[in-house]
């Protein structure tokens, strides 16, 4: 919408990977009964009765918006933590007029990228979290919502339930109402003991948080994957196996690009095979396999290859396939990782080969050299039938202003 203003104020939906369901829908679309995180095609009638544009999945697009406003965001914190792609800390001790801050940043978003935002302030980022909830949900508080008192943290307790508290999900819920607690207000009045035996660490931690005790420190450099995992559905099923090796294939090269982004090795490859869990009974199917290296590597092509073995171990005929999966594990530091007497010429070889695949890619675009076995025309790739056009990386698809 940032590129279409014409749709500011119209229902608008958003779809996951292959148009699946609805990840993200405005305010309009939610009028007309829409819901989040239905499949598409139940609502599809409903959605094409009352005219709502419907866009899939354009994650490219949303990274590039992301980095924008976090660095606008940046320029104004002295210390901040990225938490997601739409989320982020950042320490405001030394702001005098907090409420003050808080609207110029939120305008300062709005004006220079056309994103609202909600900033919830208070001690902690658990209360900071909560104040945010608040903040996009009463309008009187104008998108901004400061919590520097105890009684104005009060008042925010006294009116959440558990799971509007950051870090409690389904499964926590349904302990804390094992023991008779259902609101926030009851949560916060825990003792620490308890709460650990309920909810481990994590509940505790999110008690005295509550009680404005600040337990979550700034994360200010991003800390190495512990896994890496690849995982997509297919745009079309499929039972050949060549076609899901070259979807493997892809996802190999995905995980690979991380792996060396971050200065890893892998010491273990996991990979799965399944078909959709909306079919019948007797055409389902799932299997994983994994393997142990040898010694921790970072090359592409013994991880290919380890990876096309353990899928040939679990291929099954007869199944329609809607998905394969990889992730690498025992991940440890690039610099220090051991090897073995025989692995250092076959190290040498393989970082020349990294080096010159991602220089080539880096230099003539994504993709340009690929491995062999990953086809690019595939036919397993995701649909996308309603994509956006690629404001940020594509010159084709950029607006054309005729003045």
């Amino acid at each position: 919408m940032i590129f279409r203003p014409d749709l500011l104020g119209q229902p608008v939906v958003v779809l996951s990977n292959n148009d699946g369901a609805i990840v993200s829908l405005t305010n309009e679309a939610k009028a007309l009964g829409i819901e989040k995180f239905k499949p598409y095609f139940q609502q599809r009638h409903l959605i094409e009765t009352h005219h709502v544009t419907v866009f899939s999945s354009n994650y490219v697009n949303y990274g590039h918006v992301s980095d924008r406003i976090m660095k606008t965001i940046a320029e104004h914190a002295s210390i901040y933590e990225i938490y997601s792609i739409d989320e982020i800390f950042c320490d405001v001790t030394k702001v005098g007029n907090r409420v003050e801050f808080g609207h110029y940043i939120k305008n300062k978003v709005w004006r220079d990228h056309r994103i609202p935002m909600g900033v919830g302030i208070a001690p902690t980022k658990t209360l900071s979290k909560l104040a945010n909830h608040a903040a996009k949900k009463i309008t009187s508080l104008n998108g901004v919502c400061v919590a520097d008192t105890q009684a104005k943290i009060d008042w925010l307790i006294n009116r959440a339930g558990t799971t509007d508290i950051w870090g409690i999900g389904k499964g926590l819920k349904n302990r804390l109402e094992g023991h008779g607690i259902y609101r926030a207000s009851e949560l916060v009045t825990l003792p620490s003991k308890r709460a650990r035996n309920i909810g481990g660490v994590v509940l505790e931690r999110i008690v005295r948080e509550l009680n404005g005790e600040s337990c979550l420190a700034f994360e200010t450099e991003i800390k190495p994957r512990k896994e890496i995992v690849c995982s997509r559905s297919f745009g079309t099923k499929t039972q050949s196996l060549s076609q899901i090796q070259s979807a493997l294939s892809g996802h190999i090269i995905q995980v690979h690009t991380k792996l060396r982004k971050q200065q890893s090795c892998c010491g273990y490859v996991r990979v799965w095979l399944q078909t959709s869990r909306h079919v019948q009974a007797n055409e389902r199917y799932f299997n994983v396999s994994g393997s142990g290296l040898h010694c921790p590597t970072d090359n592409i092509r013994l991880l290919l290859g380890v990876a096309i073995k353990l899928l040939d171990e679990i291929f099954c005929d007869g199944y329609l396939f809607a998905k394969v999966g990889v992730s690498l594990s025992n991940l440890s530091d690039r610099s220090t990782c051991q090897q073995d007497m025989f692995s250092q010429v076959d190290k040498s070889k393989s970082d020349a080969i990294n080096e010159t695949l991602e220089m080539i890619n880096h230099k003539l675009g994504k993709g340009t050299v690929t491995l062999a076995r990953n086809d690019a025309s595939d036919v397993l790739a995701a649909n996308h039938q309603h994509l956006s056009p690629r404001y940020f990386t594509q010159w084709s698809e950029i607006p054309t202003v005729r003045c």
